[in-house]
């Protein structure tokens, strides 16, 4: 049988959790910007070479990424495989407004389509490229 002497024990448990649990929920009720900062390890020097020429295609796809139409961006976050309005919105760092144009004129001209789908949580809706839409954009 327990004793009640023993009830202590159950504190200590809870405890431990609620101690790396707490700070968390402080640094997000607070909004400090080290909180939702990605966590990017060192590098290491076999991967040095490696970081140089990635951040040299990073800075020629910016480049040329920069000289598109806006049209012909979302063509490419399309081909790129993104499929929510949302985070094609933060990408191209446009307003709804002018994405949402821009996406219903695609959608007209038949280089892109809009897929609905029934999830767990409602319908979901995704933006799909179509052929056309892949040929314009690497034309």
């Amino acid at each position: 049988m327990a004793d009640d002497s023993f009830w202590w024990i159950y504190l200590v448990f809870f405890m431990i959790p609620l101690a790396r649990m707490l700070p968390r929920i402080i640094r997000r009720m607070r909004g400090d910007a080290a909180y939702g900062q990605k966590f990017e390890p060192r590098r290491t020097f076999g991967r040095v070479e490696e970081a140089q020429t990635s951040t040299m295609h990073e800075e020629q796809a910016r480049t040329t990424h920069e000289e598109h139409t806006p049209d012909k961006k979302v063509l490419g976050q399309l081909s790129l495989g993104i499929r929510d309005f949302g985070r094609m919105r933060d990408n191209l760092g446009m307003n709804n407004d002018e994405l949402d144009g821009i996406l219903g004129k695609l959608e007209k001209q038949g280089l892109m389509k809009v897929v609905k789908k029934n999830g767990p949580f409602g319908i979901k809706v995704e933006l799909h490229i179509t052929e056309d839409g892949i040929k314009r954009y690497h034309s």
